[in-house]
């Protein structure tokens, strides 16, 4: 409830750590910059390059906003 009530979604973020393990990092996002955040990362919280599907990863935004609903358990308004 608070995030909706802040204005702001959680997202997670990928860290690399010097010993080349990864770990995940959770990150508030203001609804302002929702969108963009979306386009330049990817359900797992990688940067994608040039804000396009990382990889062979061709999942269309409409897929990935389903899936970070999942993942989140939060429906985008």
């Amino acid at each position: 409830m608070l995030p909706k009530w802040r204005g702001y979604r959680i997202r997670q973020e990928v860290l690399a750590l010097d010993n080349g393990a990864t770990t995940h990092k959770l990150v508030n996002v203001k609804l302002a910059q929702l969108e963009q955040w979306d386009r330049t990362h990817d359900v797992t919280g990688k940067i994608t390059s040039a804000g396009g599907a990382s990889g062979s990863d061709s999942r269309s935004s409409r897929e990935l906003g389903v899936l970070r609903e999942r993942i989140s358990g939060e429906k985008n308004v």
